[in-house]
């Protein structure tokens, strides 16, 4: 008999149950590529749950270039690299590169670049201290060096000071290498890692490393759209591995290991799990990357994501009008409000999708149970007109949720952990 471990079965219980099976794992009934409408139980709603930040994935030029693409070689060429490739391949990487100043490998997801940086990269005489609110494809894909022999020790989230104190800890020890393993921009709460300072940390201890996942920052942000790290440490760093998502700001699906020197690339080349045995990407994917790291490589970068920073500054402005329950505003387009209970967001998400708005729904394991809310993404391609239709029909549904559970919106952020004060926010300029 299959038995899966009890965590595991509160979750599948919770899917399972009636209510929830109108609010996550919805099949879309339609989506329109011409604006940001999609179709979820017979209801047109206005998208805000889409990372495709600059909305490359329904750029003409981008599809284009995939369904070309496709054409000349074919849906897949179904062999692993180690024996044959295109040579869109070297292109599609040599543009990455360009874009990164500094090698760089795609890769057919973000989490086959974490399989294998982690499992090649870091050994046992090393130690990994991951953040607390790390994305669970990190906290997985650390258990590979774990079991190798490596430690692996938490650092309270975003605790600068919490670090610095296990850096020391761990130089006494003598290891070789200290690993700082987190996300630059959290994929749930929206609220970034301190790159500036963690950068002086890197100069500051000679043995110290960081292993960034940077899939929330790629395009909107840095220069050449390189990401939120990126806009720090412009031209990289010797003792910096970042891993990517072309899946979400960059709209083609997959994913891209940055190096800190041609040495680690060949490496990983030659010895990466990931690469040696995995299917490379799809012909689609590499035809569709050449068009938008072109796109990266031109002004018009900036015009994007000079667009989109004006939308998420509207955002913030509102939203802070309205008095609503958001986590954090920093500068990424990512946002939560927080709503404190599975009943409050599933009302508010049935409420908002019934007046023509969809956002996000975060739910356990990605958030604690009493932390549900909604997760907005905002993107260059909203109006000024749909942020303002959203969060005005939030605030109006959420009124009316509080008058009816008795609730207020600061008993429910107060039981946020670690939350800053939102009126001493970076806001994005």
């Amino acid at each position: 008999m299959y038995k899966i471990p009890n965590h595991a079965q509160k979750v599948v219980d919770i899917y399972e149950s009636f209510e929830w099976q109108q609010v996550v794992q919805m099949q879309l009934e339609g989506v329109n590529l011409t604006n940001n409408k999609v179709t979820l139980h017979n209801k047109e709603a206005v998208s805000f749950g889409n990372a495709s930040y600059l909305g490359f994935h329904k750029d003409t030029r981008v599809i284009e270039a995939g369904v070309d693409m496709m054409r000349k070689y074919g849906v897949q060429y179904c062999s692993t690299r180690s024996y044959t490739y295109m040579k869109e391949h070297d292109e599609f990487e040599d543009l990455l590169s360009k874009i990164f100043n500094r090698p760089a490998i795609a890769t057919v997801q973000t989490a086959m670049a974490d399989f294998g940086a982690m499992s090649l990269l870091m050994h046992p005489t090393d130690v990994a201290l991951i953040d607390t609110m790390a994305h669970a494809t990190l906290q997985s894909m650390i258990m590979i060096p774990k079991a190798g022999g490596m430690p692996v020790d938490r650092v309270n989230h975003n605790d600068l000071d919490h670090l610095e104190s296990k850096i020391k800890m761990y130089q006494e020890k003598g290891v070789e290498r200290i690993w700082y393993v987190c996300d630059t921009v959290y994929s749930m709460y929206g609220d970034v890692a301190p790159v500036k300072d963690l950068a002086t940390l890197l100069d500051k201890y000679d043995n110290f490393f960081i292993y960034f996942d940077d899939a929330h920052g790629m395009s909107w942000a840095g220069p050449n759209g390189a990401g939120y790290a990126w806009k720090f440490l412009p031209l990289g760093h010797p003792k910096v591995i970042m891993a990517t998502s072309l899946g979400k700001g960059f709209g083609i699906g997959g994913g891209a290991l940055v190096c800190p020197n041609g040495d680690v690339k060949t490496w990983l080349r030659r010895a990466g799990l990931n690469l040696v045995f995995c299917t490379q990407l799809t012909n689609q994917m590499l035809g569709s990357g050449i068009e938008v790291a072109k796109i990266h490589l031109t002004n018009e970068i900036y015009t994007l994501q000079d667009k989109l920073k004006e939308n998420v500054n509207y955002f913030i402005e509102l939203s802070q009008q309205l008095n609503l329950p958001m986590y954090d505003y920093s500068e990424s387009p990512l946002f939560y409000m927080v709503l404190g209970s599975h009943a409050n967001g599933i009302k508010i998400n049935q409420m908002v999708r019934e007046k023509g708005f969809y956002a996000n729904l975060g739910i356990y394991p990605a958030v604690p149970n009493k932390y549900t809310g909604l997760r907005i993404s905002i993107t260059a391609d909203h109006s000024k007109e749909e942020i303002k239709g959203l969060l005005t029909t939030v605030k109006t549904c959420l009124e009316e949720l509080l008058a009816e559970t008795g609730l207020n919106i600061d008993s429910i952020l107060a039981t946020l952990p670690n939350r800053r004060n939102n009126n001493n926010q970076e806001v994005a300029q």
